[in-house]
């Protein structure tokens, strides 16, 4: 089974990132649908490792699964931009 099959995750960018080249790290949410934890570690290890590749900053994750996510009205109100919408 595929990596985003297993997790059915969304992927959330936030922070200053979005607004500056000089950010110290790159912010993300991650939204899980399925509570797949190694496979959730794996797609982390994914995500960090071509983040750094490409602007050689780190990664800094908030997970969360969906209902979670939901509940967390302050955080949905953060500038933020969707990298990925797992449909």
């Amino acid at each position: 089974m595929a990596l985003e099959e297993s997790v059915k995750a969304d992927v959330i960018l936030i922070g200053s990132f979005q607004c500056t080249v000089y950010a110290n790290d790159i912010d993300l949410i991650l939204i899980y649908k399925i509570p797949d934890y190694e496979k959730i570690k794996e797609l982390k290890k994914i995500l960090a490792r071509a983040v750094y590749e490409k602007f050689k900053i780190l990664v800094h994750y908030t997970t969360l699964s969906k209902s979670e996510y939901e509940e967390m009205k302050d955080l949905q109100k953060e500038k933020n931009s969707i990298l990925f919408i797992y449909k």
